[in-house]
C-alpha cells in the first residue's frame, strides 16, 4: 500500500532495502564493538611525566547508544514512510561522526563502519520518496 504522491519502483525498492541492511549491519557493528570493550582500556600516552591511561567508556558507551539508533532507523527505513528516510540519514550521520572521531583508536573498524553508514546515507537520499502534484499514474494502465 503506498501513499498518494508516491511512485514506488523495483530499483528504489531494492535500494532501501540494501540501505536498511548497510545502516543495521553497521549499528549491529557498533553495538558489538562497543559492549565488547566496555570493561578494557588499553589506551596509554607517554608523555614527558610518564604513561597517561585514557579511559574512553564514554565514547564506547556512545557507539552503543548510536548503534542502537541505527538498529532502530534501519527498521524503521523498511517501512517505507516519507519520514524514514529522515530517521535513517540523521542516524547514519550521527554514528557516522563518532566513527570518524574515534577513528585515532580503532583506525579500520571506524573507516569500514564510517563508509557504510555513508553509503546507507547515500541510499536513502537517492532512493526518498518524490511527492507529485497530480495523481499517480502506472504505465500500461487503462
Amino acid at each position: 500500500m503506498t501513499g498518494a504522491g508516491h511512485v514506488p519502483t523495483v530499483a528504489s525498492a531494492g535500494a532501501v532495502r540494501l540501505a536498511a541492511a548497510l545502516l543495521g549491519s553497521a549499528g549491529l557493528v557498533d553495538i558489538l564493538a562497543g559492549v565488547s570493550e566496555l570493561d578494557i582500556d588499553p589506551y596509554l600516552v607517554v608523555t614527558d611525566e610518564g604513561l597517561v591511561r585514557l579511559d574512553v567508556t564514554g565514547w564506547l558507551w556512545l557507539h552503543v547508544g548510536t548503534g542502537s539508533l541505527a538498529l532502530v532507523a534501519a527498521l524503521v527505513v523498511l517501512t517505507g514512510r516519507r519520514w524514514a528516510w529522515w530517521v535513517g540519514v540523521v542516524a547514519a550521520v550521527a554514528a557516522g561522526a563518532v566513527n570518524l572521531l574515534f577513528l585515532p583508536y580503532h583506525p579500520l573498524r571506524a573507516a569500514l563502519v564510517l563508509g557504510l553508514y555513508l553509503a546507507a546515507a547515500r541510499l536513502v537520499l537517492r532512493s526518498r520518496p518524490v511527492a507529485t502534484d497530480g495523481p499517480v499514474s502506472t504505465p500500461g494502465a487503462g
